[in-house]
């Protein structure tokens, strides 16, 4: 692994993992603990996320760009009662309500300190792992994805779901130990922590792992270590198309260029082409399944706009609203089927009965297949707002500013920003009493990740309604 310009050895992230595997051991971490992990792209998160592998416990993923009102919820939910995070994050865990302490440091050289913290969760969730009875396969990962009405939603994969997703996703890139990955894109998220961390573990290959993201920097880290598979996202593309670089931008190393977590527009894609001379590789997955198709333009298939064929083990259908399965070329929700596929949501019985049915996931993503199993995205049938690759319930940003107490109605959707390439989040606004802009984007930058925090904020009488009371949201749209 290489790391702001440092090459760490496989014996030395070994050892690095196994002390820290031997000192969570000692605090009477067993595999029936959920580790909380709120770490930046850095060997510290490789190391303990090893360790969490080697005791086989659970990892609790949290973003480092959270709020303190977003971990602390997300503690209490899953019941964590061990926090590691980078000694920056010490204030943050410092003033969590629960009680906490210390408990130790273990030290990374040129990366800083891990701290590691006992928390006594107030969470009605025992620290033991409660799942179904027909769930036998032990989880390794926990992550949040926003839910219905606001409330995140849980998503445990297992030890065999991760397995299973390395094994054939390797399979179909033709992915070795001669690859050189490099990875700007966040671990805690499904797509940097599959493609960037795991994927180069399993196969043997190294990475070059950045824990920010500078066009020049990544330019000149692929010119010095001559990577193979790039692991970016859409805004990444249009900025090194689009950035002026004293270097010449030679990415002739490169053989997959992924992308995912945001849709790719074809300007991005052909602007990047004529810089690079390479095509980007759309990836399609999601929290619940992991990776479930990617486009590797074989067989003389050159559109840009499709996220291509399944990857090996995966089935995709197209589904009517009554779950049928709709002949090539009709648009329906995109249903998949795989042994990567999460069982379900943790506490969410009736949205599980709603969302995995006769083993199939249906994902919530509208799109289509031409007669050559090529998958088009066509659109959402939930109302998600795609931010920079993370997915926004408007429900939760609307759930955070109906608190306050000047704030009588409010909707939220999205909205494409000046440049007309990038949604953000538009909150409409009915106040009730003495209320600025200014007041709300601070009221909410204190309760939600940037991302999820509107950019836009517009004051009305009123929202418009349908005759049972229903936002009529494309009004707002428009």
């Amino acid at each position: 692994m290489i790391f702001r310009e440092r090459v760490y050895p496989v014996a030395e992230i070994e050892a690095g993992a196994e002390r820290l595997a031997a000192r969570l051991s000692e605090l009477g971490v067993t595999m029936r603990r959920r580790i909380g992990v709120l770490l930046g792209n850095s060997p510290l998160f490789v190391s303990s996320l090893l360790a969490v592998l080697k005791i086989r416990a659970s990892a609790v993923l949290l973003s480092p760009q959270g709020t303190k009102y977003e971990i602390e919820n997300y503690l209490r939910e899953t019941g964590v009662q061990l926090l590691l995070c980078e000694e920056k994050s010490d204030p943050l865990a410092q003033s969590l309500p629960m009680s906490r302490r210390r408990l130790d440091q273990e030290v990374c050289p040129d990366c800083g300190c891990l701290s590691i913290w006992s928390l006594e969760s107030a969470s009605p969730q025992s620290d033991v792992v409660e799942l179904p009875q027909e769930w036998t396969e032990k989880e390794f990962t926990l992550q949040f994805t926003s839910g219905v009405g606001g409330k995140s939603k849980i998503v445990p994969r297992s030890y065999a779901n991760l397995a299973e997703e390395l094994e054939s996703f390797s399979l179909t890139l033709g992915m070795t130990a001669e690859d050189v990955v490099i990875c700007p894109a966040p671990l805690f998220h499904t797509y940097g922590f599959v493609n960037g961390f795991l994927l180069p573990h399993f196969v043997g290959a190294d990475v070059i792992l950045m824990d920010w993201f500078m066009p020049n920097d990544l330019v000149e880290a692929a010119a010095g270590y001559r990577p193979t598979i790039l692991v970016g996202v859409p805004i990444m593309y249009k900025m090194i198309a689009g950035t002026y670089t004293e270097r010449e931008v030679d990415f002739s190393s490169l053989r997959v260029c992924f992308s995912a977590g945001a849709r790719l527009s074809e300007e991005i894609a052909n602007a990047f082409e004529s810089r690079s001379g390479l095509r980007i590789n759309q990836q399609y997955g999601s929290s619940e399944t992991g990776v479930i198709a990617i486009n590797l333009f074989k067989n003389g298939f050159h559109d840009v706009s499709s996220v291509g064929q399944p990857v090996a083990g995966r089935l995709i259908r197209i589904a009517d609203d009554d779950g049928n399965e709709v002949e090539a070329g009709r648009e329906g929700e995109i249903a998949v089927q795989s042994r990567a596929t999460t069982r379900g949501y943790l506490y969410q019985d009736e949205l599980n009965r709603r969302k995995f049915r006769e083993g199939w996931y249906f994902t919530g993503d509208i799109g289509r297949l031409d007669r050559n199993g090529n998958l088009f995205i066509t659109g959402r049938k939930s109302a998600f707002i795609n931010v920079s690759g993370y997915k926004v319930d408007p429900a939760e940003v609307e759930s955070v500013l109906s608190k306050h107490p000047n704030v009588c109605d409010c909707a939220v959707v999205g909205k494409l920003d000046e440049t007309g390439q990038r949604e953000i989040v538009k909150a409409y606004i009915v106040a009730d009493g003495p209320l600025s802009r200014a007041d709300l984007i601070a009221y909410c930058k204190d309760r939600l990740s940037p991302y999820k925090a509107p950019r836009q904020i517009e004051f009305i009488d009123q929202l418009p309604r349908s005759s049972t009371g229903k936002v009529l949201l494309k009004y707002l749209v428009e």
